[in-house]
């Protein structure tokens, strides 16, 4: 019995100490960790973050699926398997599926058709796909060099 009035006796103390300490800073809860009071808008943050984490991976797998098709396709155009027009066009549809594609490219090429502005951007695709390559030069000059004849020749439309 006396150690039950013990522990009551103790477990009163240390009530009113964290009390006491409550009143004198009530801030000391949550610089120790303990506000558990708010465990639910801490939940419902993290559950946020997570749908937010899952949504960056979901458009960074997209963005890399992406960049692997342009990849492929500048490679098959470099093997000559594929035609200039048929990879902008080819570039014009996984651009599409990127919405900031058309913001971007029109800064950096605002006078240029929005057809123009695919085989630039293959051209551009070819660039970093090439780095480091000594013989990349001349294909990317000759696709620069195709770009410039076919806008000569009105030649640009691609498929609808």
């Amino acid at each position: 019995m006396k150690r039950r009035v013990s522990l009551s006796v103790s477990f009163a103390v240390l009530v009113a100490g964290v009390a006491a300490v409550s009143a004198a800073d009530p801030d000391w809860a949550a610089a120790a960790g303990l506000d558990v009071w708010k465990l639910p808008g801490l939940n419902r943050q993290i559950d946020h973050l997570r749908e937010e984490s899952d949504d960056l991976d979901r458009k960074l797998q997209t963005s890399m699926a992406r960049l692997l098709a342009k990849a492929d396709v500048i490679k098959v155009l470099r093997n000559g398997r594929m035609t200039f027009r048929d990879a902008a066009q080819r570039f014009r549809y996984l651009n599409q599926m990127n919405p900031k594609f058309h913001d971007l490219i029109g800064r950096s090429h605002p006078d240029l058709t929005e057809h123009e502005r695919q085989y630039w951007s293959v051209i551009g695709a070819a660039r970093v796909a090439a780095e480091g390559d000594p013989d990349a030069e001349q294909f990317i000059s000759r696709l620069e060099t195709e770009l410039r004849a076919m806008k000569d020749r009105g030649d640009l439309a691609l498929d609808e």
